[in-house]
């Protein structure tokens, strides 16, 4: 039997048996057992009141093989244990919550070995005692995420500089005040950094001075410029998604989007002022696949916006600003709609037959073109109940085609029924319905048995009216049925459905509270879930 064959487990009693000395070696033999190493086990040296004592980690076998620490107490209090640890436990993930700069790099200098092997570091440092402006080298060799925050609010804005040789760093975080005077991180290598999240914009020259050509994802946050840096020379030639969060959108911002002509998703989450001008995204962007708006204000051109390679679309939260005209989208390629009603009643598609999904907060309700989207397939709606009619099935009816539907209510004052047999007769090629907070009976259980082609039925927070005098149901070619918190009269006992009794395990934790036993989320999709299953 070969040894790669061996279950997780026994190699993982097998490799604790290693030398500490000897792990970093070992792990850098095999895939597999480097994937050994990513079992962590979080030692809290000292968090609030709770401190482990010296007496508790001298006891502790030494069969750790990741280790992640977290403390807030004065440095000086924990360097016997930190030395400790140093000589026990092979560090894996390291987290240095609200560590005084000062002793941030007297780590560092005190504990270059250990520091060798950690792959995860996460670093939030303090500025109320002056540390000076030094400058401090690392070697991590292994490091591939990087979370570094230095809050400066109580001290100086003097940060030491810490300068990192992590030529496997694949994510990086850099949070800090744009009133920091220099740099406080320089990372020496990033040939292999995809994912680069950051405060200050303008700091990435400094702190990426080798460029950033294979860097994939770019969050900014809370800028006030966020594109503070010379885009001409300083490129990123491989970006191609985008997040600005927070951040002042006006007209050159926009216009610096050009520099990124391989972009494929752009998100934008602030409240602002200034007007985003989607012609301004559509010329910039000719690659743009994935389109998110949240809490802005947009306004557009009176000619047709194209987006020749758009497949999400995703204004949820937005404001139309203008002279209210509808505003003509030719986007052909594009599959999944994304926002409230009333945003989407606001555009013109050349083609609404390429839209295959939608996800709607509110109703959707279009007396002029009742089915201009019938060939949606996959349907998410929240519907907000404010006390008014609600014009569900009026809805749902505008989409003959579909195979997912999902509704789901909130703060519902009063009962909202629905029907099985109007679904069963209206959806003959539903595959997946999920229903939160709706009012059911015994009916809608016998709808749901005629219709051939379900396979999952989902309900989730509601009520479902039944007698034990009902006759089962039989369901013959579902596959899953879930209830999550179903309410049911107390003096049903049974649940009067057939088939498949061996995925529908009920149980009653709270009398006549209906649930299943097993919650699986695989098989229950989010609103997220389904654009992911469609962009695969």
């Amino acid at each position: 039997m070969s040894f790669d064959l061996l279950p997780a487990e026994i190699l993982q009693k097998i490799f604790d048996y290693v030398p500490r000395a000897e792990q970093l070696q070992k792990t850098s033999i095999s895939r597999r057992w480097n994937q050994l190493a990513l079992r962590e086990t979080y030692l809290i040296l000292a968090y609030g009141e709770q401190v482990i004592n010296e007496r508790i980690l001298r006891r502790t076998q030494r069969g750790y093989c990741c280790f992640s620490m977290e403390f807030s107490e004065a440095y000086e209090v924990l360097k016997p244990r930190l030395q400790i640890c140093a000589e026990k436990f092979f560090l894996r993930k390291l987290i240095l919550d609200g560590i005084q700069s000062y002793a941030l790099v007297l780590f560092a200098q005190e504990y270059r070995q250990w520091l060798r092997s950690v792959v995860h570091l996460s670093v939030t440092v303090t500025n109320r005692v002056d540390s000076g402006n030094g400058e401090e080298h690392l070697d991590l060799p292994r490091l591939r995420v990087l979370s570094w925050t230095c809050n400066t609010e109580e001290g100086n804005k003097v940060l030491p500089k810490f300068s990192l040789n992590a030529p496997a760093l694949e994510d990086v975080y850099v949070e800090c005040a744009g009133d920091v005077e220099q740099t406080p991180l320089v990372l020496e290598h990033t040939t292999n950094l995809k994912s680069l999240g950051i405060f200050v914009p303008k700091m990435i020259p400094t702190m990426c001075p080798n460029g950033l050509l294979v860097l994939d994802c770019l969050r900014i946050y809370n800028a006030p410029s966020p594109f503070a840096w010379n885009l001409e020379q300083f490129l990123l030639p491989r970006l191609t998604v985008l997040e600005l969060c927070g951040c002042t959108i006006n007209s050159e911002s926009l216009s610096a989007l050009r520099q990124f002509p391989h972009l494929e998703t752009l998100i934008i989450q602030t409240e602002t002022l200034h007007l985003i001008n989607l012609h301004a995204i559509a010329n910039a962007l000719p690659k743009l696949k994935q389109l998110r708006l949240f809490d802005v204000r947009w306004t557009h051109n009176p000619e047709v916006l194209n987006f020749p390679s758009l497949q999400i679309l995703d204004v949820n939260d937005t404001t139309q600003n203008g002279d209210g005209w509808p505003l003509e989208i030719n986007a052909p390629n594009l599959i999944t709609l994304k926002g409230t009603a009333l945003n989407l009643l606001g555009f013109e598609l050349a083609n609404p037959a390429s839209v295959k999904c939608m996800l709607l907060h509110g109703l959707y309700l279009n007396y002029f073109q009742p089915r201009l989207f019938a060939s949606v397939m996959i349907l998410h709606i929240d519907v907000p109940c404010d006390g008014r009619h609600l014009m569900i099935n009026e809805c749902i009816h505008q989409f003959p085609n579909l195979t997912r539907l999902t509704l789901i209510l909130h703060e519902k004052q009063s009962p909202v029924h629905l029907s099985g047999h109007l679904l069963a007769i209206s959806f003959i090629h539903l595959r997946y319905l999920h229903l939160g907070n709706f009012d059911l009976d015994y009916n809608f259980l016998v709808g749901m048995g005629k219709c051939l082609k379900l396979r999952t039925l989902i309900l989730q927070d509601g009520t479902l009216a039944v007698s034990p005098d009902d006759r089962p149901v039989y369901f013959s070619d579902q596959q899953f049925f879930y209830l999550q918190n179903v309410k049911i009269p107390a003096e049903v006992t049974s649940f009067p459905v057939f088939n498949p009794p061996t995925r529908m395990i009920l149980s009653l934790p709270d009398g006549n509270v209906f649930s299943t036993f097993k919650w699986d989320e695989k098989n229950i999709k989010s609103a997220e879930d389904y654009v992911t299953f469609l962009l695969w």
